[in-house]
């Protein structure tokens, strides 16, 4: 489980990191603004409180949305199949290991 949970949880992190470290060379604002913007703006959530007001910022964020909210919806789905297909293989496993098994015989 460990292991298909990696790729979608670095690559969340990674996306977050970028906005993180994008913002403050291009608007100005702290890390922990820049980190709240890029959650906020990930998650689709859009407060509005934070914007970008200069024409590199808002440039970077129409291609952040694109790329980012695409890519962090596509790693949700997967996370979500897979949690998901999980739960169908472990309860099919269960329901077929509880049955009874007849031994069948042969005539010879």
């Amino acid at each position: 489980m460990l292991r298909e949970m990696l790729y979608p949880a670095t690559t969340i992190v990674l996306l977050l990191s970028i906005g993180t470290l994008a913002y403050p060379q291009l608007e100005g604002w702290s890390y922990i603004d820049s980190l709240y913007f890029s959650t906020v703006t990930l998650a689709t959530v859009g407060y509005g409180d934070i914007t970008p007001h200069t024409d590199a910022g808002r440039l970077f964020t129409v291609g952040y949305i694109i790329f980012g909210v695409s890519t962090f919806f596509v790693i949700l789905v997967r996370l979500g199949e897979y949690m998901i297909l999980r739960h169908i293989n472990e309860t099919y496993d269960s329901f077929y290991t509880k049955l009874p098994i007849k031994t069948i015989k042969f005539k010879d």
